[in-house]
């Protein structure tokens, strides 16, 4: 009778532990407002590991982001988007990733240029020509 006892309550740990979701969501305040900076976080992100899915909001420069709770946390998230270049939440853009983002991504210039830059008429601070994905349309 105790090896059955014990049998069932083996069992019924088993599948409550197995019913729990280990898939979370958090959103992340980062500083990347303009196109390029969007198209970097929703191509850059799923690619981190336990991501599963993300929702960038260009009007907020918030990214809600869906992860395994097994393979990742919010903090490792945090840290793969200031690899980027980009802020996250209270942890600072890592520097050298920042400084390689076009002005536009940087705070520094309005995407579609400023009148102290060499820009062509189809192309502007974002780094792609106003024809191509990624450009942030504000010309």
């Amino acid at each position: 009778m105790k090896k059955i006892v014990l049998l069932l309550l083996v069992v019924l740990t088993t599948l409550g532990l197995s019913a729990k979701n280990p898939v979370k969501t958090v959103t992340i305040q980062t500083n990347g407002k303009c196109g390029r900076c969007a198209n970097v976080m929703k191509t850059s992100v799923p690619t981190f590991q336990g991501v599963q899915t993300c929702v960038y909001d260009m009007a907020t420069a918030k990214i809600t982001v869906t992860y395994d709770t097994k393979v990742t946390t919010p903090d490792a998230i945090r840290q793969g988007i200031s690899k980027l270049g980009y802020d996250a939440d209270a942890v600072k853009a890592n520097p050298e990733a920042r400084a390689k983002l076009p002005a536009c991504c940087r705070g520094e210039a309005k995407c579609g240029g400023d009148a102290k830059s060499n820009t062509k008429a189809d192309e502007h601070k974002c780094g792609q020509s106003t024809e191509k994905a990624g450009c942030c349309g504000k010309h």
